[in-house]
């Protein structure tokens, strides 16, 4: 009986982390995809060579607004993300080890190969 139990433990465990890992996108025109169907305006840069920490790829977005030039700032002020996309989530792992308490970055956070951070609703959305 603790061997069935054991056994389906585990697998639960595994069944979650392929959940969670399902949810981070697999590239940058999948993260693209899910911001702009957010409703974030999105800019991505794409390196030619993987950097010095594996990172490949960046992706920046803001919340598009009513199309006032104020309200515009006033989005990309309160409403943005940042992250970065990396070779190997082990990559992204240690970024994220190494600059988790950096200065001025809130809600920062690990998604898959992907080191994120922003508002609170931008990163909900990337993750969603």
């Amino acid at each position: 009986m603790k061997k069935v139990f054991k056994l389906l433990v585990v697998a639960m465990f595994v069944a979650l982390t392929f959940t969670f890992a399902a949810c981070a996108p697999s590239s940058t025109d999948a993260a693209k995809k899910k911001m702009e169907k957010a409703d974030y305006s999105v800019v991505v840069s794409v390196r030619s060579e993987k950097g010095d920490a594996g990172e490949v790829a960046s992706i920046v977005c803001t919340k598009k607004s009513d199309g006032n030039i104020l309200s515009q700032i006033g989005s990309a002020l309160d409403d943005n993300l940042t992250g970065t996309l990396y070779a190997s989530a082990k990559e992204a792992k240690a970024a994220f080890d190494d600059s988790k308490n950096a200065e001025g970055k809130t809600n920062y956070t690990l998604v898959g190969k992907w080191v994120v951070y922003g508002s609170e609703a931008a990163v909900k959305a990337f993750k969603k």
